[in-house]
């Protein structure tokens, strides 16, 4: 198999609901990737993700699936708190990083995130997958045709409503908010 014929093997750090019903789906459908590995500390969730997936690879410690030579990349869906500290990891240990947004806490965090990533010559991602929609695509287009005129204002909202009161979007101390957890998306997009 040649490199351009080889699958990237995934490893997930963690069975949070965005890896569970949107990303490890993805993966599966993807014809260059492969769901290879999933760490969670839960042992239920990791039986459960073996049970729903079919994942070979099953680790209760995420150290120990960045350990493992085999897989190529990481995901990492944990709470925004977890996001530097496990991507900084992850570079460390060779691993390219999809990491969920927002990627990091502030610009100091992303810098390090960043730096890490660059000394070891592996892709840091932000998994901001509206970006390459086709609608996305097609505004891009219709600003760089100038046919709007020069853009000096751009206003936008974005929400969802979070009945959860106990939800860790909500958790100051794991880095959750309004601004991580919906703010970010219209601030991404301006």
């Amino acid at each position: 198999m040649s490199a351009a014929e080889k699958k990237v093997r995934w490893g997930v750090l963690g069975f949070a609901r965005i890896a569970k019903n949107e990303v490890i789906p993805a993966i599966q459908r993807s014809a260059n990737a492969e769901f290879f590995a999933i760490a969670s500390r839960d042992p239920g969730k990791l039986q459960a993700c073996g049970e729903s997936t079919g994942v070979g690879r099953r680790f209760l410690d995420y150290a120990a699936l960045l350990a493992d030579p085999e897989i190529d990349a990481v995901y990492i869906p944990l709470p925004n708190s977890q996001h530097r500290e496990w991507a900084i990891k992850a570079v460390h240990a060779g691993k390219h990083v999809l990491c969920e947004k927002p990627i990091g806490l502030n610009s100091g965090e992303c810098r390090e995130m960043i730096a890490a990533a660059k000394a070891s010559g592996l892709i840091l991602m932000e998994a901001f997958m509206y970006r390459y929609s086709e609608r996305i695509r097609r505004v891009i287009e219709i600003l760089k045709s100038g046919a709007l005129g020069e853009v000096r204002h751009v206003g936008s909202t974005f929400r969802f409503l979070l009945a959860n009161p106990s939800s860790l979007m909500l958790q100051k101390v794991l880095g959750g908010g309004s601004f991580f957890d919906v703010g970010c998306y219209p601030r991404n997009f301006a």
